[in-house]
Parts: structure tokens; sequence; C-alpha cells
């Protein structure tokens, strides 16, 4: 028979080393809750020593053992023995998290019991039950993969100052969590900060997957951790733009060469470019569309196990993809859904100590917009109210950026291609929402479509966005 939780060696050995030191330190029944054990005889004795505290009874092996009896007529000789002996440890916060640990698994235990009958009594054919029984087991497995302490999260003031103080003095040096891209670290004055995430939102065709690759090409350059969430497209289309990019040669001719000659010089220069990309082991792709933020968790656990550090940037196209954020949940609206799950992934990020950053669309309003001239495109400058449940997002997210592309819009609103024959092909990124930097700060950058890249061009302008 498998072993219960209740009955575990090292939970039974931390609750015995608890009950010593409660028994010498009365003082300590002011932080440790009796309930909180998981041994029943465990807590009787706590109990009792807490009453015993209270009533202001001195504490002997017979005032102990009285006490103990009012509670729970089981108590075990060997274990007063135990509990009163002179061999006191000074700290006992490890036993504490075994403790609270095997409450946790406790917990699992039980939920996992419980759908087993779940799965038993529903239809075969059930995708929402089965997606409910998927939440629920995604739900366990992260209580394994948290944090032991309850309390994290939690500072004291001299603490806190410490930390902060930290934290200051090596700002002198510079960003600490810089991107080492020239469009973010223009307009993102904090940086890659862990336990943050922002929002870069663009039309269909501006460009938005474009403008993330190369933040990820920037960050694998950089050797920086990054995990890239590429759910739009499949993991040969995004291997053929970043190599595309990599080495400047069209995508199409990298893709689908059908010259010989051709083809074989094209494979060389992704031969080089693979000599150094191939190093870069602190660099992940996971393409699974059918993502929840449960799963993303732990591909990043993963993930910084395998880098052996905690922060890294995750970089996810299309966040609106990630279950979550992909349909309503329960009887709530879309918008009610998008603040929940916005919440859950503000959580997340604080708990994983990352930097996320999420693609979006913009909502489709603007497509029946018109424009006659090339200066009728200023119309379609992303605002943060043309993004879908942009409330969510601006409410949780440290930075909005917006991408606008002229180009793109000259042509699908079929303007005379003498408007726009002399413009070059300008992708401008514009802060929409900055906790600490510049709303309406705006950089450009050329687009190059034959190998999706950006490129610098210019910084510094500004325009006025709504609210």
């Amino acid at each position: 028979m498998a072993r219960t939780i209740q009955t575990n060696p090292s939970v039974i050995l931390a609750e015995k080393r608890v009950l010593n030191a409660l028994f010498h330190r009365p003082e300590l029944l002011d932080e440790v809750d009796p309930a909180g054990l998981l041994y029943g005889t465990s807590v009787s004795l706590a109990k009792a020593m807490a009453r015993m505290k209270n009533n202001g009874i001195p504490f002997s092996k017979m005032t102990l053992l009285q006490a103990a009896s009012d509670v729970d007529l089981n108590v075990d000789e060997d274990l007063l023995t135990y509990i009163i002996s002179d061999d006191v440890e000074e700290d006992v916060s490890d036993a504490l998290r075994v403790i609270s640990k095997g409450r946790r698994r406790l917990e699992v235990k039980k939920s996992l019991a419980k759908l087993i009958d779940v799965i038993d009594g529903m239809a075969v054919e059930d995708p929402e039950a089965e997606a409910s029984v998927r939440n629920e087991i995604e739900s366990a497995l992260l209580e394994f993969s948290g944090e032991d302490d309850e309390t994290k999260g939690m500072y004291g003031m001299a603490e806190w100052l410490d930390e902060f103080d930290e934290d200051r003095r090596r700002a002198r040096h510079g960003i600490q969590h810089p991107f080492n891209n020239f469009i973010f670290d223009s307009l993102v004055p904090d940086g890659a900060e862990p336990g943050t995430f922002g929002i870069v939102a663009g039309a269909s065709g501006s460009g938005k997957s474009t403008v993330a690759l190369k933040l990820v090409r920037s960050l694998i350059a950089s050797d920086v951790p990054c995990l890239y969430f590429s759910l739009e497209m499949t993991k040969k289309q995004t291997a053929g733009r970043l190599v595309s990019a990599e080495i400047q040669v069209p995508y199409f001719d990298v893709m689908r060469s059908t010259d010989p000659t051709e083809f074989e010089i094209i494979s060389k220069k992704i031969l080089r470019a693979r000599e150094e990309l191939d190093a870069k082991v602190r660099f992940k792709i996971c393409e699974d569309a059918d993502l929840s933020l449960g799963e993303m968790e732990r591909h990043v656990r993963k993930f910084q196990e395998a880098i052996g550090q905690k922060y890294c940037v995750v970089v996810v196209d299309l966040l609106s993809i990630v279950k979550e954020f992909a349909v309503s949940k329960g009887n709530m609206n879309y918008a009610d859904s998008v603040t929940g799950a916005t919440n859950e992934l503000n959580s997340l990020v604080k708990r994983l100590g990352i930097h996320a950053v999420g693609i979006v669309q913009l909502n489709r309003s603007a497509e029946s917009e018109r424009a006659n001239t090339w200066e009728d495109l200023r119309k379609f400058e992303p605002q943060r109210s043309h993004i879908k449940s942009a409330g969510a997002y601006v409410e949780r997210g440290r930075y909005i950026l917006g991408i606008h592309r002229p180009m793109f819009w000259a042509v699908n609103c079929n303007i005379p291609e003498a408007e726009y024959i002399d413009q070059m092909d300008e992708c401008i990124i514009s802060v929409l929402k900055i906790n600490n930097g510049e709303t309406g700060k705006r950089i450009s950058s050329i687009f190059d479509a034959e190998v999706f890249d950006v490129l610098p061009i210019s910084t510094g302008s500004t325009f006025t966005s709504d609210d």
C-alpha cells in the first residue's frame, strides 16, 4: 500500500522537531498554527501547548500529558519523551516548510481523487468537461513546482529597503535588464524588468511578428535567456524568417530556391550563421497553439532549470491565442475573462521572476476607415482604444507599444501608387502607455518585407495619443 502524506517519515520527523521547539520555546506558538500540522496527534499536542500557554500553566511532561489527554487519549509516550528532550534546535523553519509542502500535497491528492470520480462519470466526448479536468490537473501539478514559503512576497521595512538600495546601486551602471534591442531600449527606460510584462499591439499585417522576432534575435545575440512562444506561425515559418533576417537573403529565396547554384550559395550562408546560432543554448521556442497559462508556467520552469537561473525574457506571439485569453470563461463576458487572464499573467511573471512581452492584435474597427492620400494614413496610427479589451492590458501591463506601418495601409486602402512610390516602408513604434517613461514617444524604423527585419532610422519625435 502506498504511504499516505500523514504517515510520511519526513513529515513525521518535521512535526516532532516543531513540537520539540514549541515545548521549549512556547513563544513560537504565536507563529505556528496547530491546525497547520498534519499528523493527528501532533495537532492535539500543539493545541494542548497553546492552551497551556494561554492559561499560564508551566510546561512539563506531566502538565503536557494531562493537557493532551483532554484533547486526545491516544498520545504516544515515546513521542512525549522526544518532545521534552533537551536536544532543542534553534531553527525549525526547514521543518515548517516540509509540513507546509506535505499539506499542499495532501490537498493535491484529495483533488486528484475527486477527479477520478469525475472522469469515470463524464461522457467520452465532452470537450468542456475534458478541458475542466485538464485545468484541475494543471493546478495540481503546479502545486509541486510552487514556492515552499507560504509568506512569499512579504518583507519587513528594513529588508524591503535594503533590497531597494541594492537595486539602486546596481542601476548606477545602467539598465540592469536591457532588451539589447534598439526599439525596446529606446521606449522602455526600465528595461526588461523581472516580475513585469508589457504589450505590443498592431493590426494584422503591420509587422507585429517581425518586431517580436527582432526582439528575440536581439536577446539571442546578447545571450539573454529567452523563451519564444510562436503560437501563430509554425516552427518552419519562424525559422525561415529568423534565418532570412540573419543572412539578409529574401525569405522566399531561402524557403523556395530551385536554382541549384543559388541553393548552394544560400545553404553556405545558413551554415555560417548556424555556427553562431547553434551555440546559443539559452534559447527555446515553443509552437503549441493549444497553450494555457498553466502549461506556459511549466515550460518556463523547465527552461529555468535548464539554464540554471530564474531570470529570462518570455515573448508570446500571439498572446490572444493562449487559452485564457482566447475564449470567455464560464458565464463571464470576453472582456472580464481577459481581465482575469491578465491578472493571472501578472501573477505568473511575479511568481517566476521573469519579464514577458505579449503580442496582441488591434480590433478590426480601423479596417473600415478609408484613406485617399498618404497624409490620410495618420488616422491608422494605433491608439489604446483600438486594442481589443484594452482596459485589462492598460491596467496590468507596465507598458503598451503600438505598431503603425503606413505602407501596409497605403496598399490595402488602394491609394494610387504615385502617392507613395518615393516613400520608404516605415515601421513606427509608439508608446501608448508606460508606468515609468514618456507616453507618446515613438521610434521609426525601416521595415524590410523581403527578409522580415526592422532597422533603425530615427528617434525622438512625439505625438499625442488618446486615453
